[in-house]
Formats: structure tokens, C-alpha cells, sequence
């Protein structure tokens, strides 16, 4: 009987930490501002060599990736944990430098604090991981 004790509170425990986790607190929002387009050729590429290299780096990532509504950027979605979380970024890239800016998100603590945005942490950490593999694609070419 013991035994059974100690396991069901090992199991509670184990639990509880679990969703402490999962129910992290709302960080600040980083937005990625005029990103220097960096090759690891050192030839510098037109607009066009960007998008594609930014597509091919997100749709690695599993991005879906389309056109932005200007026309000139684009839209990266992702969603994960059968849909039940998901961010939009919007891309503008040019033959220099690229932004990555919040679009839309839900199930992720997205608000206002202070004047500040915040965010649940996995919005950032899907975000730079983003980030880095644009930048391993930028310095592929």
C-alpha cells in the first residue's frame, strides 16, 4: 500500500510540474527589424534570391508560407499540437535586409502589458529558430 502511495504521488507531482511548464507566463514580443541579408558567397542578391531563400528556410521549418496582401512580403504560419496553437509573421524581405513582425496568433497569451506586447515564450523560440535557419539558407548561397 505504501508502494502504491509513494507512486501516485510521484505521479501527481510529476503532474503539477508539467503544468507549471506549460503555463508559463507572457514574455515581451520580439519583432526582427532590418536584418542585415548576408551570403555566405558575399554576393549580394536581388529581392527574388531572398523570398526564395526565406520560403525554402521556412517551409524547412514546416511554415506555410504565401504572398503577403502588399504583394512585396510574405505570410508565415505555423501551427502546432493539432492546431490548437498557432503564430502569423509577416516577412519583408528586400535585396539588403528583411523584417520578421507579429502578425496573429491564438492560444498564446498575445496582449498588452504596460504598453509593451507580450507573448507566450514559444511564440519567440519558434520565431528565432525561424530566424536561424533563414540565416543558414542566407549563407548557403
Amino acid at each position: 500500500m505504501k508502494r502504491l502511495n509513494r507512486i501516485l504521488l510521484a505521479g501527481i507531482c510529476a503532474l503539477t510540474v508539467s503544468a507549471g511548464a506549460l503555463a508559463r507566463g507572457a514574455v515581451p514580443l520580439a519583432n526582427h527589424e532590418n536584418v542585415e541579408v548576408v551570403t555566405g558567397s558575399g554576393r549580394p542578391l536581388d529581392v527574388e534570391a531572398v523570398k526564395k531563400a526565406i520560403t525554402t528556410a521556412a517551409t524547412a521549418q514546416e511554415w506555410k508560407v504565401a504572398p503577403g496582401a502588399d504583394g512585396k512580403s510574405l505570410e508565415a504560419s505555423l501551427t502546432w499540437n493539432k492546431k490548437k496553437h498557432g503564430i502569423t509573421v509577416i516577412i519583408t524581405p528586400t535585396a539588403t535586409h528583411y523584417s520578421v513582425r507579429y502578425a496573429d496568433s491564438y492560444n498564446m497569451k498575445h496582449a498588452i502589458e504596460n504598453g509593451q506586447m507580450v507573448i507566450h515564450p514559444m511564440y519567440n523560440q519558434n520565431v528565432n529558430e525561424l530566424m536561424q535557419s533563414i540565416r543558414a539558407a542566407l549563407l548557403a548561397l
